[in-house]
């Protein structure tokens, strides 16, 4: 059976969801009047039977993974989800050096050094002040800091193709199932 990547990663899914209910206790309540060998056979028996059930969805789930994942490498999907990673790890720096302070212009910051030494230029005093008072400005001009903004959205415009091309890939690579897998799927109600 052929289903597309979209599917498989659906059923994967579904597979977990159906794992987490087939749940069984390992302790029984017996009583005086039970057939306690038999009771506990029973529990061992169920036990034993919710236990193939997960090996077997396990086993699908894990068969599923892996031809996704060969898939995935062979349609450039693997190379592609690569990019958006790489994409949006450099959106995250940019977008912290565009929330940068911007820097102060020239004559604003030699105004601002004058205040701070008392009006004088002689620098033995400079560095004496500089010691007591300080001030601050950003690192980068106007022009860097929208020049990251500029970069940033032509970044999210490339992650959004990106994405657009591996949602085209999900829907038209197709993976085939084993007829055992089929099987497991059917009879779990997920096929």
């Amino acid at each position: 059976m052929k289903i597309t990547l979209r599917k498989a990663k659906a059923i994967q899914n579904s597979i977990l969801e159906f794992g987490e209910t087939l749940r069984h206790s390992f302790t029984v309540e017996l009583n005086d009047y039970q057939d306690v060998d038999a009771l506990i056979a029973r529990a061992q028996e169920r036990a034993k039977h919710i236990d193939n059930r997960r090996n077997e969805l396990a086993t699908a789930l894990y068969a599923i993974r892996d031809l996704v994942g060969t898939a995935n490498a062979s349609s450039g999907i693997d190379g592609l989800l690569t990019r958006l990673a790489l994409i949006d790890r450099r959106i995250k720096h940019l977008t912290e050096m565009a929330s940068a302070p911007e820097m102060m212009d020239p004559e604003t910051r030699q105004n601002r050094l004058k205040q701070l030494r008392g009006g004088r230029d002689d620098s033995s005093s400079f560095l004496i002040r500089v010691e007591r008072n300080s001030m601050s400005t950003g690192i980068f001009t106007a022009e860097q800091l929208a020049g990251f903004k500029s970069e940033i959205a032509e970044l999210k415009r490339q992650r959004q193709g990106i994405t657009d091309k591996v949602l085209h890939l999900n829907i038209t690579t197709e993976i085939t199932l084993s007829k055992k897998t089929v099987e497991v799927l059917k009879a779990a109600d997920i096929l």
